[in-house]
Order: structure tokens, then sequence, then C-alpha cells
């Protein structure tokens, strides 16, 4: 993400973890984008509704930033200062629920049994 496009004077460097990249490898494409879409935010706000699902603005941005419990870790992923964190964004979490949040696979949502596939979803829409 280029520091323009990041609302801050500078490049942020943000480590992947190990469930996201299994998201990601499910992306995978030969030289192509992962995601087609130039506005993610309002295909995700269109997908929510056609799934009947209610979805928060930046709801994934809020969890990881609740759900990272190093607040100067992920103030300095998400680009804000501790103290914005602490205003805006950190919720009260159990370590449990953090363990839990960063231990969603492509595998433990498939065994869940009540999740929509985006994929059939966006068969649907087109």
């Amino acid at each position: 993400m280029t520091a323009a496009k990041a609302n801050t004077a500078q490049k942020r460097l943000v480590p992947i973890s190990d469930n996201l990249k299994e998201w990601l490898l499910l992306c995978l494409r030969d030289g192509e984008l992962c995601c087609q879409y130039g506005r993610t935010a309002s295909a995700l706000a269109r997908l929510a509704e056609r799934a009947g699902v209610r979805w928060k603005h930046n709801a994934l941005r809020h969890s990881f930033i609740s759900y990272t419990q190093d607040v100067a870790k992920v103030s300095l992923e998400a680009g804000n200062s501790p103290k914005m964190i602490f205003k805006h964004y950190r919720e009260l979490v159990t370590n449990e629920e953090a363990r839990a949040w960063f231990a969603i696979t492509p595998q433990s949502v498939a065994t869940a049994g009540n999740i929509i596939s985006v994929r059939a979803e966006a068969a649907v829409a087109a």
C-alpha cells in the first residue's frame, strides 16, 4: 500500500499471519490480482446484502485491531497511535477469543457448516 492511499506520511509493511496466508492462497492466480474489484468495500457490502448479512464498514479492520492484543504492535500495523486504538477501536477481548479469531482458516470454515460460499454467491450474481 502506498503512503498516499494509507492516509499517512509513510508506507506500512504489515506481516501476513498464518491464517491470512491460507486465505490468500485460495486467490492465487498466475499474474492476476486476487481481487478484481476496484472498490473492495463496496463489493463486500453488496455481497453481504445478497447473503442477508449485516456488514459493518471496516469490520475486518476493527476486528483485527480488537483481536490483536499487543497495542504497540497493532498501532504500528494499523497506522494509528496507541491512544487512538484505545479511544476508537479497542474492545475487551479475551486471549481465547483472540486465538479463535486468528485461527479462522478456510479448513475451519469448511467444517463449520453454516458458511455461505462466496464463489457460489458471486456466480448467482453474475
